[in-house]
């Protein structure tokens, strides 16, 4: 559950004479689903450092949590606040938007990054396995964000990011789960930009390759080497790389909605 009680939301006050290096977003209101480590924390304190005050999303509060919380707190000026979801639940993420309204009075910007993998072939995947992936992946998204849209259009302003994948359009073998969760990612993107476009709600989303988070840093030289040959970059992303792309997109983007923005090192080229 998501409440505003002690045991579920602390807040870390930064000092408001800490210069923010890039402007655009010091009036804004934005969460990061899955924001405690990774793509996601890049993401919350690039929005930091622009700006915005920033709720991280995270399924429980845990060192990895509260060091990120620690991180935005430092590059920004805004207040920044830990949210509790676990989106297993896919009803928790439209609670976390609500807590995020109720605190803060509006939400400006949605990030829905939050997401799980569960690798194996598809004719031995456990049932539970894929339902947790897409709950996760994709109903949690349309929760979050049905939650945001009342709040966004009201004002005729507001920008939902979601992040895909490369997955969501080179399939690999054993993340049928994954790969089919991102590729509804897309459908569910495009949808919901045309039916907010005429209320200034701009929906998009980015589509990361091979990044150097925890999961590709745990990979074997050989393995890390076999998944570099793919990238015609031949090198992994670094996570502030989406990150800066997500904040120019929602600082700056202001005609571009309905799009996929490709940051895969060339993976998806054709």
């Amino acid at each position: 559950m998501v409440r505003g009680d002690r045991g579920l939301h602390r807040s870390v006050r930064c000092d408001g004479g800490r210069p923010v290096t890039e402007g655009g977003l010091g009036d804004r209101v934005a969460l990061v689903t899955g924001g405690s480590r990774g793509i996601g924390r890049a993401i919350a304190v690039e929005l930091a450092r622009r700006g915005a005050r920033v709720f991280l999303g995270c399924r429980k509060r845990s060192p990895a949590a509260e060091a990120a919380l620690d991180e935005v707190a430092t590059v920004g000026r805004a207040e920044p606040s830990i949210v509790e979801a676990d989106h297993r639940e896919p009803r928790r993420a439209a609670e976390a938007v609500e807590h995020v309204v109720s605190t803060a009075g509006t939400i400006d910007i949605l990030v829905n990054n939050a997401a799980i993998q569960r690798s194996a072939m598809a004719h031995k995947m456990a049932d539970d396995d894929w339902l947790d992936v897409m709950r996760v992946n994709l109903d949690a998204v349309f929760f979050a964000s049905r939650a945001a849209l009342p709040s966004m259009r009201e004002k005729r302003s507001g920008h939902i990011v979601n992040v895909a994948s490369a997955s969501s359009y080179v399939a690999q073998p054993g993340a049928a789960s994954y790969v089919a969760s991102k590729h509804g990612l897309i459908g569910l993107t495009k949808a919901l930009a045309i039916e907010n476009a005429r209320h200034g709600v701009l929906v998009n989303a980015i589509a990361p390759g091979l990044t150097n988070t925890d999961m590709t840093s745990s990979l074997s030289e050989a393995g890390r080497n076999a998944l570099l040959e793919l990238v015609p970059l031949r090198r992994l992303a670094e996570p502030a790389e989406h990150a800066r792309l997500v904040g120019w997109l929602v600082a700056e983007g202001s005609y571009c909605t309905g799009n996929v923005f490709h940051s895969s090192g060339g993976v998806t080229m054709g």
